[in-house]
């Protein structure tokens, strides 16, 4: 493989679909607001995106059975009077400066093919002093969509903010062909899968595309995510008591196990 390409599944047919795209990045942020939407939604596969500028390594199943990294496009279709959609989620992104326009352009191609004219992306904003409920930050490539944040609680990005990766170059480039797009970014310490600033996310986007969706179960990830933060706060602490009796009792003995 010497350059990205994309394999399609299903060719579907969609009016005025709007993409939403989700990848890993800080907190995971993106990756998560993704896969609960398609999950959720019962979303359809119908693309998928390789490329050599993934990390050079596969995965492997529960049955055993490899696979290379990919991003893959699904497709929802809305049975009321509001806009299809197509959400792209994805192990990785592109891990090359090069392969970051490359993929990015090709996810326009997309666009431009399914007469898409709204772009939403996700991804995570950095604060390791975050102490109370995630803020939601936007970034966007038309003056068109301030009419949208200023009606809402979404707090513009700051003058001269890098948003680095998909979630900034997909939007820089979508601008050059017509295409309008915001970017939504969570408040997240950023070294943990958060899944209550995907939540926070996910409340945009479901007023940008007046989706109705339970995102109650976001809820519950953040929650066992938070059990399991403080148990591991608890081993180190138990650790760090070990390690103290070691020092202040027994300097010369190796492991207290043995002791008693």
């Amino acid at each position: 493989m010497k350059k990205t390409f994309i394999k399609s599944i299903e060719d579907p047919v969609l009016k005025e679909p709007q993409l939403i795209v989700g990848l890993p990045g800080v907190g995971n942020v993106g990756k998560i607001a993704s896969d609960y939407l398609i999950n959720e939604l019962n979303a359809k596969r119908f693309a998928v995106l390789y490329s050599p500028h993934f990390p050079y390594h596969v995965t492997i199943s529960e049955e055993g059975i490899i696979r290379l990294l990919n991003n893959e496009f699904f497709y929802f279709i809305s049975e009321k009077k509001k806009p299809d959609l197509v959400i792209l989620k994805g192990d990785s992104q592109s891990q090359t400066i090069s392969g970051q326009y490359e993929v990015a352009g090709l996810i326009t191609d997309v666009c431009k093919k399914f007469n898409i004219k709204k772009i939403i992306t996700m991804g995570g904003y950095v604060n390791t002093n975050l102490d109370e409920d995630p803020k939601v930050f936007a970034a966007i490539n038309h003056p068109d969509l301030n009419a949208w944040i200023e009606k809402s609680s979404i707090i513009k990005c700051e003058i001269g903010s890098p948003v680095v990766g998909t979630a900034g170059l997909l939007l820089g480039i979508a601008k050059l062909n017509d295409i309008k797009g915001i970017c939504l970014l969570g408040e997240t310490p950023g070294f943990i899968s958060d899944a209550k600033a995907a939540k926070a996310i996910l409340k945009q986007v479901l007023a940008l595309t007046e989706l109705d969706l339970d995102l109650s179960k976001l809820d519950e990830m953040y929650q066992e995510l938070k059990e399991k933060l403080e148990r591991i706060e608890e081993i180190e602490k138990e650790k760090g008591f070990i390690k103290k009796l070691k020092e202040e009792f027994s300097p010369d003995v190796k492991d207290l196990s043995y002791l008693g």
